[in-house]
C-alpha cells in the first residue's frame, strides 16, 4: 500500500480525537461554570496547538467538567495525554 505524501499543513505529531470513542481526557473540574469557561479561556490555545482540538465544557454530577477528545481506546486516550502534558505541561485523567 501507498500513501499519498501528507500536505505540508498536516502534523505527524498530533494524536487525534476519534468520532465514536468513548474516552477523555479531563484537563480540570468546577463547581462554577464561570471558573470553567475561564480555565478554557486559558489552556484552550496550548491544548489545541497541541493536540489538534480544541478543549470542551461538559456539565455533569454537579461539576462543570474542562475535557479533550473523544478517544476510542485508552492508548489513545494515555498517548494523548502524554503528548498534551510533553507539549504543554498540563495533566490529566482519562475517563468517560
Amino acid at each position: 500500500i501507498t500513501l499519498p505524501p501528507r500536505a505540508p499543513s498536516e502534523r505527524s505529531d498530533i494524536v487525534v480525537a476519534e468520532r465514536g470513542g468513548e474516552l477523555y481526557i479531563q484537563l480540570a473540574a468546577f463547581a462554577n461554570a464561570a471558573n470553567a469557561q475561564g480555565f478554557l479561556n486559558k489552556v484552550s490555545p496550548a491544548v489545541s496547538d497541541a493536540l489538534g482540538i480544541a478543549p470542551q465544557i461538559l456539565e455533569r454530577d454537579g461539576l462543570v467538567r474542562v475535557r479533550v477528545g473523544p478517544y476510542r481506546s485508552r492508548d489513545a486516550a494515555s498517548a494523548a495525554l502524554d503528548a498534551l502534558s510533553a507539549k504543554t505541561g498540563f495533566s490529566g485523567v482519562i475517563g468517560k
